[in-house]
């Protein structure tokens, strides 16, 4: 039998000063209460659109109480509404953006200590709330923002964010690493994240994601040892023999194994960066060193400085003389592996530069006629995604570079500009 007395029902002795003029900042004096949980039912009825008026009169009346309150079973609002897979979590947000309602602590905890990243992940029935995808898309706007815990740990329990992610997200398990911040390798088991990953046979494209995260450094796993534990994992005939682990069949473990190399591949990339960042520059051979190294797709197209730049815009800046046969030969070779390693030869840089446009403003030709020669149609302007290939459709929708490229080419030199203008109309016509 519940007993009847609420510990959260009362005025908290130390109350941080309200400052924004907003719902919970109405008031001078907050009570906690459970008739907090009335809120949702009572703006479910009015409209924002239409009703504005009636809708903000109707967060008064509840002005004085702490937004943070609980019920009987210690969930604050945001808790409860995690459980339920509600969309008022999000409305809450949206509230709270809008400056009507402050002070929500996004932290907050069930009884479990489970905070609402653990509670959507966790759910109902399936192992889900319905309503998931669209908690997660709320979370990772609130952790843009640095308003949520993304390393929570569960003290009383004994588990990370990560920890709870790889027993209930299944496929999900994106939406996890997704997170600012995140710091994938912490976990509050003995056994490392990867090694959990492994031992329940995730899905490969999740474990893909997990090794090649940001925050894991997979020279500090020893991929050997890696690549021998996936190789010693349980298959399908000896299921029985370890029960506290998935069996992995032989397309997983190559899947597995190719996540790996892919990892120290995103390693490779990450070192060129720091190096780039230390030193300024990289010349010619380290440009083509790292083409002819990286044939992984996110490591290829890795932004590698603040400002944005890949690989190809470095290329772009470095300057090659018309006479200089063994550099022409060089950046040929460097185009001709970015293109067989699906560089992103569109991608802009944060300023909103591509590898090409960079090339036409510095004036280097050698370089801007050999992007050029090598680009598809495609990649200089947008085509209705039914007409293109579909790894470019998903890439390249609503990217039009056509009139910034035909501006630069016009800036060239009556003879360059001749040439450019003719070389360009010719890419834009054909398809390859």
């Amino acid at each position: 039998m519940r007993v009847g007395f609420n510990p959260y029902i009362s005025t908290p002795k130390n109350k941080k000063q309200q400052s924004t003029v907003s719902f919970q900042a109405s008031a001078p004096k907050k009570i906690y209460s459970s008739k907090i949980f009335e809120l949702e039912k009572a703006l479910e009825a009015i409209s924002l659109q239409f009703e504005r008026e009636k809708y903000l009169a109707k967060l008064k009346e509840f002005a004085h109480i702490n937004i943070n309150s609980r019920n009987f079973d210690g969930d604050t609002l945001i808790t409860d509404s995690a459980k339920k897979g509600s969309r008022f979590l999000c409305e809450l947000m949206e509230l709270e953006k809008r400056g009507e309602i402050e002070g929500i602590n996004w932290n907050a905890t069930d009884q479990n200590e489970d905070n609402i990243i653990m509670i959507a992940l966790k759910g109902t029935g399936s192992g889900r709330v319905a309503g998931f995808t669209n908690i997660m898309y709320g979370i990772k706007e609130l952790a843009e923002a640095g308003k949520i815990d993304v390393n929570y740990v569960n003290e009383e329990e004994g588990y990370s964010l990560m920890d709870c992610a790889l027993k209930y997200a299944g496929t999900d398990l994106f939406s996890i690493l997704e997170l600012k911040g995140l710091d994938a390798a912490k976990t509050c088991s003995d056994k490392p994240i990867i090694i959990q990953a492994i031992d329940r046979g995730i899905p490969t494209a999740s474990f893909n994601s997990l090794v090649c995260h940001p925050s894991i450094d997979i020279n500090k796993y020893n991929p050997k040892e890696l690549v021998q534990y996936i190789g010693n994992a349980p298959s399908y005939e000896e299921r029985y023999k370890e029960p506290d682990k998935n069996f992995l069949d032989n397309n997983t473990r190559v899947q597995y194994i190719k996540s790996i190399n892919n990892a120290l591949k995103l390693q490779i990339a990450r070192q060129t960066s720091k190096y780039y960042q230390d030193n300024g520059m990289l010349d010619l051979n380290q440009i083509e060193n790292f083409v002819n190294t990286l044939d992984y797709i996110d490591a290829i197209n890795m932004p590698l400085n603040d400002i944005g730049e890949n690989i190809g815009h470095f290329l772009a800046e470095t300057y090659i003389y018309p006479d200089d046969k063994a550099g022409i030969a060089k950046v040929k070779s460097i185009i001709k592996k970015l293109r067989e390693n699906l560089f992103s030869f569109w991608k802009e840089d944060d300023i909103g530069r591509t590898p090409l446009m960079i090339a036409l403003e510095a004036e280097n030709l050698v370089v801007a006629k050999m992007l050029m020669e090598r680009m598809t149609k495609w990649e200089f302007k947008y085509i209705n995604g039914c007409s293109i290939p579909y790894y470019f459709s998903i890439h390249t929708r609503g990217v039009n570079h056509e009139p910034a490229i035909r501006e630069l080419i016009n800036k060239l030199k009556p003879k360059d500009k001749e040439e450019f203008t003719r070389l360009f109309e010719k890419r834009l016509n054909s398809e390859w």
